[in-house]
């Protein structure tokens, strides 16, 4: 009988999502269509450098490389060009159909509940199905 390597479904290697850059594009754009309508130009051309920068902003966040699971509740997360590796405790997992926000509180800071969006293009679609079905056995 040959034996299963269980390492493979604990553990998720991410690349950047696409998905991401599209919604958040999409979101921008319809948040400048809406604002144009209202607001008068200056003020829209403000808002829309404000924008601007929020996403700017809001891209330079490192992302997640890697998390794996350690104990039942306890894993492991690396972010990408970071050598610290952070353990953490999942509070939550909610599925969104093409994206899957992990809630997760750090084991050695107890500070509030962060979160983790985790979408569909970031892993293979065998990670994928296995991290869906954890979400929804929770």
């Amino acid at each position: 009988m040959s034996t299963v390597n269980l390492t493979n479904y604990t553990c998720f290697k991410l690349k950047p999502s696409q998905y991401r850059q599209v919604f958040q594009f999409f979101c921008g754009l319809i948040i400048t269509i809406l604002i144009y309508q209202t607001l008068s130009l200056w003020l829209w051309l403000l808002c829309l450098i404000a924008l601007g920068f929020s996403l700017f902003v809001f891209n330079q966040r490192p992302y997640v490389e890697q998390f794996e699971q350690l104990d039942k509740q306890i894993w492991s997360i690396k972010f990408y060009k970071n050598q610290d590796i952070e353990q953490f405790e999942i509070i939550k997992m909610v599925d969104h159909i093409f994206y899957i926000v992990v809630y997760y509180k750090t084991t050695l800071k107890q500070n509030k509940p962060k979160n983790l969006v985790l979408w569909q293009d970031q892993m293979s679609v065998k990670s994928w199905k296995m991290l869906k079905t954890r979400a929804k056995l929770g």
